[in-house]
């Protein structure tokens, strides 16, 4: 025990809490930052956030947050740099505290006291703030006879009043989102920064205000555009926050990656407050006159060195080597610095707050944890605790109310933990009373310490949250190092520890951590452990699903490809690209960026599988259940966790449960294909045709095979040899064409029909050969002929087996009088209709001038379902073309069964009726 452990003075007697705290003050809305509320000069807004000059002397100015405000200004007054910032940040970091710096650095800061440091002065200039928690996309803001419904609309608004609205009232009123020249003439008029508070919460309005969602659309164009406009302007910058997790994002991980990834090329992204700042922030905020005393400063220094001390020869005890040795002093020189910054807070209570319980669903990052500390120093400044030197994890007051309220608006759990509180820690006959009274009486110097409440205390905080990948609750090596001071060693520590394992009844020890939790609640366990992955570890679990569903589809399915390099060329097998969830929005785009490349030969040979937005978040979903179990169930079978037979037949059923609705959900993921086809009427060479999936029955279908079926009117795995004739233009044309080339010809002319591979086109060909035309292997072409040097080899006149077609160099397909010239035979008429799946009844008629083509086409025919199936794209070219067209159908249909008159109404004859047909 250190010889100045009694004469370290306790916190309260050193520094003096914020006049808020004094007063009890300590509601959420005296944490709660509101940039909007500000910016309307709301008079229930605490002064502390309302006033600049009192704002300033609160404001701890890390380095990051001097560099922003810096950069910000700099650029604003005509400088070089980022002129789009985004803000993420975490407990402490203080998204909108930061923008509320830049708010009153513009409007009020010739009223601000405080050393800026020689920051920059842009001089005169305009703020504007746009609020995603004040604004309302379906509730119009009506102002100055006005009503304001957009976000653009309240940008103009605010930059020039009803002449700058004017500019935008179409856009406004019609909710499309103005262009950047329209926004360039409303900003580029001076300095200007443009404040956007919780971007996000505004967009997930926008996304349920409309029913096809095309103002979240708008909104997310408008971003686009401001930011494009924002950085070619000098003197104007944006500024804008987003939430740092999923958590935040209530759950909306997609939306949150969209708007992060919306202006990923144009802006920076800034964190105001490294982790070591979090202290001085807190340290300002709740002791603001902290550092003006410089006998206060010694104290401070002393404990921090004291404590030092004590973590040095805790470390070394455990020390073997001169390098652990090393390691242990330099941890503890570290330690000291953060104590001073963290005084009086001991830093291991802000670490367990910022790593562990920010990875909470329920935890309200700066605000919430304010008023949480503030709530703690209450009670100890008015004697419900023991001050200590330091006020560490073990100092937190649980039996207070207030603080006990604090605590579980934190971390949650209250209906859950308030009897396990009750009955070990806090209640009149709370367990631990008994380990205090246990310690006090072997050592009676301990008595006021209440050991025993202390480390209780400390694990209760400790029980919630945890850094990724590791178990709830807390290593008791963690524990004693939160919990060691001068006047308490580590052999009191871990005695304490190990009477609290046998009395508490609530209190968990396995693989040696502790935690507290209440009777076992698989429901708790998997959604605790769930929140352990983070987005990149479920995306990989969704693609390690999908890989197993394409897994017979082979090379045939280009699953989530990084870029388009990714795409296989060159190779004669259609493909389907099966795009990644970052192109959910803007499909189109990335396939037509695909399809455009230069480089890209085979350019016939894609589709694009479009996934869901709805079916993604439905897949993260189950995707993060299916590792959460996994992890369960791997921790029961390392015996790390204790689980009773019940529950762990739970479990596995949970698994097999959850597992089988991730592969469905997999299996519908894409309920779109967008094909390229040959663009007949425009000016490109192609357009995208898409393909709605969601009307088909999946069922006894595979992931390919369903998408597959859905581009059966554009990828063929038959081919006439009357159609290789048509398209290779044999006997017309050219008397001849290498069948390398006439390969490459399918896969990369969007006017050729799509082939499922290489082998249908050399089935064709093996079929053709019985008279329609002829193949050859082993020629070449000289001078513009084709020498045959072995007329044996030639194929004409009987069907050749398609394993013995060859596509490579040498081999050629001839034209049927070629063929016959070459292997001196004559050729014979063939007549075909240009399709052999479809039976003719009566030849084809055209009618009409002999040269030149004719006007009139009659085709009659009998077909079977799957014929007429094929033919059907065939007879609406035909209509697209003609000035008059009619058909007349005769339709015989014979059910398995009989067929029941209402479905026969409801199925087949409303449809007729629809259209207008008249039936016989």
């Amino acid at each position: 025990m250190s010889a100045k452990a009694y004469r370290l003075r306790p916190w309260n007697e050193v520094v003096r809490p914020h006049a808020d705290i004094l007063a009890g003050d300590l509601e959420m809305a005296t944490y709660a930052a509101d940039l909007g509320a500000v910016d309307r000069g709301d008079q229930n807004t605490p002064r502390v956030y309302l006033d600049a000059r009192e704002f300033f002397r609160t404001t701890y100015m890390t380095e990051n947050l001097r560099r922003l405000l810096a950069d910000v200004l700099g650029v604003v007054g005509g400088g070089q740099g980022d002129r789009v910032l985004q803000l993420r940040t975490p407990f402490g970091g203080g998204k909108t505290h930061a923008l509320l710096a830049l708010y009153h650095l513009m409007r009020s800061r010739s009223s601000i006291d405080v050393d800026l440091g020689g920051m920059p002065d842009p001089g005169p200039g305009r703020v504007v703030v746009l609020s995603g928690l004040d604004l309302d996309p379906i509730a119009p803001r009506e102002v100055d006879g006005l009503k304001i419904r957009t976000l653009w609309g309240e940008l103009a608004f605010r930059l020039g009043g009803e002449v700058a609205y004017e500019k935008v009232r179409a856009h406004d009123e019609d909710g499309r989102a103005p262009a950047g020249n329209v926004l360039r003439p409303l900003l580029d008029t001076g300095p200007v920064v443009i404040l956007l508070d919780e971007v996000l919460v505004y967009v997930q309005r926008a996304a349920g205000s409309s029913g096809d969602d095309s103002l979240r659309r708008q909104v997310m164009i408008f971003l686009q555009a401001l930011t494009e406009v924002v950085r070619g302007l000098p003197k104007a910058a944006m500024v804008y926050s987003l939430q740092a997790s999923a958590h935040e994002a209530a759950g909306d991980e997609m939306l949150l990656g969209e708007l992060d990834h919306l202006v990923a090329r144009v802006d920076a992204k800034r964190e105001p407050v490294s982790d070591d700042e979090v202290m001085r922030v807190v340290q300002r905020r709740l002791f603001p006159s902290f550092g003006e005393d410089e006998g206060h400063l010694a104290v401070a220094r002393e404990t921090a060195r004291e404590y030092a001390i004590q973590f040095r020869r805790l470390r070394e005890a455990y020390a073997e080597t001169e390098a652990e040795r090393r390691m242990a002093q330099a941890e503890s020189e570290r330690l000291e610095a953060r104590v001073l910054q963290s005084y009086p807070f001991h830093p291991y209570l802000l670490d367990l707050m910022y790593h562990r319980w920010g990875s909470l669903p329920s935890y309200q990052r700066t605000r919430g944890a304010l008023q949480f500390l503030a709530r703690v120093v209450h009670a100890l400044w008015n004697g419900d605790g023991v001050a200590q030197p330091l006020i560490g994890p073990g100092d937190v007051v649980l039996v207070d109310e207030h603080v006990r309220g604090a605590f579980f608006s934190q971390v949650g759990e209250r209906e859950r933990y308030t009897s396990v509180l009750s009955a070990d820690i806090t209640g009149p006959e709370a367990r631990v009373r008994e380990v205090d009274r246990r310690i006090a009486t072997d050592s009676p110097a301990y008595e006021r310490l209440r050991v025993g409440t202390r480390c209780a205390s400390a694990i209760m905080l400790y029980s919630f949250g945890g850094r990724s990948g590791e178990d709830r609750g807390v290593l008791e090596s963690e524990l004693v190092h939160a919990l060691v001071a001068p006047e308490l060693d580590r052999n009191v520590i871990t005695t304490c520890l190990h009477d609290l394992r046998d009395e508490l009844l609530y209190l968990h020890y396995t693989g040696r951590r502790y935690r507290f939790e209440p009777k076992p609640n698989l429901n708790l366990m998997i959604q605790e452990c769930a929140q352990g992955f983070d987005a990149d570890e479920v995306l990989a679990r969704i693609k390690l699903e999908l890989a197993r569903l394409l897994s017979a589809a082979g090379d045939r399915a280009v699953l989530w490809p990084p870029d388009s390099a990714a795409i296989p060329d060159g190779d004669p097998l259609f493909r389907i690209v099966y795009l990644p969830p970052e192109a959910s929005e803007g499909a189109s785009e990335y396939a037509e960026r695909v399809i455009d490349e230069r480089s890209r030969v085979y350019k016939n040979a894609l589709a694009f599988g479009e996934p869901s937005r709805s079916g993604l978040e439905r897949a993260r979903t189950l995707a993060r259940l299916v590792l959460a179990l996994d992890s369960l169930l791997g921790e029961v079978k390392a015996k790390r966790l204790t689980v009773d037979r019940e529950q762990v037949d739970e479990l596995e059923e949970r698994r097999r449960t959850a597992a089988a609705e991730l592969a469905a959900t997999c299996e519908r993921l894409f309920e779109r294909v967008l094909v390229p086809l040959a663009d007949r009427e425009g000016q490109r060479a192609f357009r995208l045709e898409t393909i709605d999936l969601r009307a088909q029955l999946a069922a006894g279908r595979d992931l390919h095979t369903r998408l597959l079926d859905g581009l059966r009117k554009h990828v063929f795995d038959t081919l006439t040899p009357a159609r290789v004739v048509t398209l290779a233009k044999l006997g017309d044309v050219r008397e001849y064409v290498a069948a390398e080339e006439l390969s490459k010809w399918f896969f990369s002319i969007f006017d050729f029909p799509k082939l499922a591979d290489e082998s249908v086109l050399r089935e064709a060909i093996a079929r053709g050969t019985e008279g329609l035309f002829g193949y050859v292997s082993g020629a070449q072409v000289a001078d513009g002929s084709l020498e045959v040097v072995r007329p044996e080899l030639i194929r004409f006149g009987a069907a050749t087996p398609a394993d013995e077609v060859d596509l490579g160099p040498g081999c050629f397909v001839l034209s049927a009088g070629l063929a016959a010239s070459l292997a001196g035979e004559e050729a014979e008429e063939e007549s075909e209709t240009g399709e052999e799946d479809v039976a003719p009844e009566d030849e084809a008629v055209a009618v009409g001038e002999e040269d030149g083509g004719a006007r009139r086409y009659a085709v009659s025919f009998e077909a079977t379902a799957a014929q007429l199936f094929r033919v059907l794209p065939a007879l609406q070219n035909l209509a697209d073309k003609s000035a008059e067209f009619r058909a007349r159908l005769e339709v015989e249909a014979e059910g398995r069964e009989a067929f029941d008159p209402n479905w026969l109404r409801n199925a087949v004859e409303e449809h007729f009726d629809e259209a207008g047909i008249v039936r016989d």
